[in-house]
């Protein structure tokens, strides 16, 4: 059976994601599985601080379980819901957990309750989309899950070959929906390369419902943003790329632009190998 692994961190933000995806998990018939891991905390001074650990673990047992119980009340019944609580880092508690589960999908908040969590919290959502193996969503705050019906792709047209266009054949199966294939940058439709990449992919994804955007606009993640709201996107998939130290310091990093402005739910997916 298919698993919905949802990270949380018992903030408002990771309460909302959870009912996203629970309700989308009703909706493909699959399983949900609740995470939260943490880490001891760290002492700052010279004295440190006692911590009872077991306190701690209970603590978030007991968050977990409320969590549970009232996604279970809004499915009404009808879900299978499993929960833990990991004591270790954020990202490699989830990868132990993806390695066994193999999910559809992770479903993450976007952001934290507190303005240190909305760092953090955000921090991880931005750092999992962008290494994490498997699918990730990233779902602002106040999002209500509605049925998918618009998934589009912001994309580049570069590298074609390698764009996940099985997972996402397989998405928009799933949900029986639209496919918007946003190119950003500055070339036109009128550009014969973007001209010929695009009747290539337009090929690849000829049995599927899709349709061809050409973006020119100076701030690429603010224009792809604005044309998913008023296309009414329901859900935006990118494609993070791996890049060289040089090129994370010289180029602001579109996928933590999307993750932390973006009022549409955000899908990272990875090009294939």
């Amino acid at each position: 059976m298919r698993a919905i692994v949802v990270a949380t961190d018992f903030s408002k933000s990771a309460a909302n994601a959870a009912s996203y995806a629970a309700a989308m998990a009703l909706t493909l018939q699959a399983e949900m599985f609740l995470l939260h891991a943490y880490e001891m905390p760290v002492s700052t001074g010279e004295v440190s601080l006692p911590v009872d650990v077991d306190a701690l673990q209970s603590d978030a047992e007991s968050a977990l379980k409320s969590l549970q119980d009232k996604l279970e009340k809004q499915t009404n019944g009808k879900l299978s819901i499993r929960g833990q609580v990991h004591m270790g880092g954020f990202y490699n508690e989830l990868t132990t957990v993806c390695e066994k589960l193999k999910p559809y999908a992770v479903v993450i908040g976007s952001t934290g309750k507190t303005a240190a969590e909305r760092l953090l919290f955000g921090s991880n959502a931005v750092y999992t989309m962008k290494h994490l193996p498997w699918p990730v969503i990233a779902i602002p705050p106040g999002v209500v899950y509605s049925n998918i019906k618009k998934i589009g792709l912001a994309c580049d047209l570069e590298n074609v070959d390698a764009l996940p266009l099985d997972e996402i054949g397989i998405l928009l199966r799933d949900f029986q929906a639209e496919f918007h294939l946003l190119n950003f940058g500055l070339r036109t439709a009128m550009d014969s390369q973007v001209k010929h990449t695009s009747h290539l992919l337009y090929q690849k994804l000829q049995p599927l419902k899709t349709k061809f955007h050409f973006l020119d606009n100076g701030d690429v993640d603010q224009g792809i943003l604005d044309f998913a709201e008023k296309k009414h996107i329901d859900l935006l998939v990118v494609i993070p790329k791996r890049k060289s130290l040089i090129n994370y310091l010289l180029k602001k990093s579109h996928t933590r632009q999307f993750v932390l402005h973006s009022h549409v739910p955000v899908m990272a997916l990875h090009m294939q190998q």
